[in-house]
């Protein structure tokens, strides 16, 4: 009698616990799934992964959503399997890192944002590999040095920005290194031309 209780107990428990659950949200005409919402607890709705999948099948992004909506995470993903790009959104903006790839898995851009806005370091490549760009902001404007590559490795332009306007050295160079462009400038304002004539 005992154990009956016990195991009738325990059933009670286990059955009214809440499970996992997955609705189709939308599908593709050849009723394959498009949308599909993951619910951690079957009762709460606000609270859930959402994929949404390629024709092919291959799924395409997938974000978290919490009720708050103050802390989303987003991933996406190419046809081959590659992932393309993982962020976050913060109050509905982009915030924290966002790292981009090529469709191969070479890099593309890193860099890190707070509500939408670029804060410090960010950087983007060529499809070789190459460093394409490098630029400094602070909350959302360019401040600090910029640098920007041709894809051979070499340099193409450096500046230095204050406030987003270009002040100080603005130097360029063609890609087989030789120095085309020399100003120094305040704050986009031509002070002197001491390579390549006016701007």
């Amino acid at each position: 009698m005992y154990l009956k209780i016990i195991i009738i107990l325990l059933s009670v428990v286990f059955l009214s616990c809440d499970r996992s659950c997955e609705k189709v949200m939308h599908s593709f005409e050849d009723g394959k799934v498009n949308v599909l919402r993951v619910y951690p607890v079957c009762s709460d709705t606000t609270t859930y992964t959402e994929r949404k999948y390629l024709a092919s099948g291959h799924i395409g992004s997938e974000s978290f959503r919490t009720p708050s909506k103050d802390h989303v995470e987003f991933k996406s993903w190419y046809e081959n399997g590659q992932q393309s790009a993982t962020w976050q959104e913060k109050n509905g903006k982009e915030h924290g890192n966002v790292l981009c790839w090529y469709e191969d898995g070479k890099l593309k851009k890193e860099g890190v944002l707070n509500e939408g806005r670029r804060i410090g370091i960010h950087k983007a490549w060529f499809d070789n590999g190459q460093l394409y760009a490098l630029e400094t902001y602070d909350s959302g404007v360019l401040s600090g040095p910029t640098k920007v590559y041709f894809p051979n490795g070499k340099i193409n332009i450096e500046t230095f920005y204050k406030n987003g306007k270009r002040s100080g050295n603005h130097k360029e160079w063609d890609s087989t290194g030789q120095l085309v462009k020399f100003y120094i400038l305040d704050y986009d304002t031509l002070v002197k031309a001491i390579v390549g004539g006016d701007e």
